[in-house]
């Protein structure tokens, strides 16, 4: 990658300026499943979740003796870590014909052009735009889909939902969000939905329209708009699964994540070989889901 100087027209002259970046999705769920202590921030490799399921079994106790029943199943849910990175080259000698010329002349005397212009701007936006990245591979990631580079990297969520044992969730009116979020939720096992850390995972786009129907309805709504109406459920919407019209049932602590992900920032260096500067950053991100029979998983249609 490099400058893309193909928007710009030609300047002789200019003072100095401030760029406005794009407008990019957030990354809502990393925060999430960190506050919910689900989210190792130095997972390396391969990290073994060790599951215990215990059965117990309630006897009679009105005669002596013991008479032992159930028993512990010990597990492993394997959460794997992908090693991450991005990687920008820039040529300072592209922009010697655009305004940012002058830009050069004050900060580059010479010929050698050992520095890139506007970096603050560029790993702010770059910085950023990872993040969003992230939260997309988190619930979209497909290693073997065709979808883009990025979301290629990991199985996300619903991959790995999808593919296993899951609570299988429908019902409600079609094309009406309230009463199918509503049935959603109540397809949910109780031990789960009444567990502190029970969210509904939609879209950003879904949770948007299931607002704009509360309000179209006249509904009176005495809780928080982040309540399901008609419930007591939380919805936690987040950008990775826009576009998808999913919903992802499940106690927080069941999605669990981790990698290396302090140093998103980028780097630089300039390369003599190459007369480049570098612009680079690693990172790490996997996700696991547990007890997917305990998840749950449906449309909104």
């Amino acid at each position: 990658m490099a400058y893309n100087i193909s928007a710009l027209p030609v300047y002789n002259d200019e003072t100095s300026r401030a760029f406005m970046t794009r407008a990019i999705l957030g990354a809502q769920t990393i925060k999430m499943l960190l506050d919910a202590n689900a989210f190792d921030g130095t997972a390396k490799g391969n990290k073994a979740v060790q599951l215990a399921n215990t059965d117990v079994q309630i006897q009679d106790g009105s005669t002596c003796g013991r008479n032992a029943l159930g028993d512990t199943v010990l597990a492993e849910a394997i959460l794997s870590i992908k090693d991450l990175k991005v990687n920008l080259n820039y040529c300072a000698r592209d922009l010697e014909k655009t305004y940012a010329v002058q830009d050069m002349k004050a900060k580059m005397a010479g010929q050698v052009y050992d520095d890139a212009l506007f970096l603050d701007y560029i790993g702010t936006e770059v910085s950023d735009k990872v993040q969003a990245a992230l939260e997309q591979m988190i619930w979209k990631g497909d290693k073997a889909s065709g979808a883009t580079a990025t979301l290629k990297q990991i199985d996300g969520f619903v991959k790995q939902i999808t593919g296993s044992t899951y609570v299988h969730l429908s019902g409600g009116t079609s094309g009406d969000t309230i009463s199918q979020l509503q049935a959603f939720d109540l397809q949910m096992p109780v031990e789960v939905a009444n567990k502190e850390d029970y969210r509904i995972f939609i879209g950003t786009d879904t949770y948007r329209k299931y607002v704009s129907q509360i309000a179209a309805k006249n509904l009176f709504n005495p809780n928080d708009q982040l309540t399901l109406w008609g419930s007591v459920s939380k919805l936690a919407p987040v950008d990775g699964l826009n576009g998808t019209n999913a919903v992802v049932a499940t106690r927080m602590s069941q999605l669990q994540a981790g990698g290396e992900l302090q140093d998103v920032a980028l780097t630089n260096k300039y390369s003599m070989e190459t007369e480049q500067v570098y612009f680079d950053s690693r990172f790490s991100l996997g996700v696991v889901p547990i007890y997917t029979d305990l998840i749950g998983y449906g449309t909104i249609k």
